[in-house]
C-alpha cells in the first residue's frame, strides 16, 4: 500500500517526535508531510501510536492507495527517492 500522511501540529515537541517516528515508515517530502509504501500491519501501528499522541488542537490527514492505476507526478523541485 502507498501512503500519504499531512500533519498541523503547533506544539513544537510534539512535531519533532512525530517528525521523528514518522522517518522511520515513510519519506518525508514536505515539512509536515510523508509519503511511502508501507504494510498494512505497520500502517495499523502508526496510526495507533500518531493517535495517541494528537490532541484536540491537531489535524493529522492519511490517504492511502492502491498501486492500480497509481502514478506519481512531482511539480516543481525535484525529489531524489524513487519511490515507485
Amino acid at each position: 500500500m502507498y501512503v500519504i500522511i499531512a500533519y498541523d501540529i503547533s506544539d513544537d515537541n510534539k512535531r519533532n517526535e512525530i517528525r521523528e517516528f514518522l522517518r522511520k515508515y515513510l519519506y518525508h517530502v514536505q515539512k509536515s508531510v510523508f509519503e511511502g509504501k508501507i504494510k498494512n500491519e505497520d500502517l495499523s501501528y502508526v496510526v495507533k501510536w500518531l493517535l495517541s499522541k494528537l490532541d484536540e488542537n491537531d489535524r493529522l490527514i492519511i490517504v492511502t492507495l492502491s498501486f492500480k492505476n497509481f502514478k506519481r507526478v512531482i511539480l516543481g523541485k525535484k525529489f531524489s527517492p524513487n519511490l515507485i
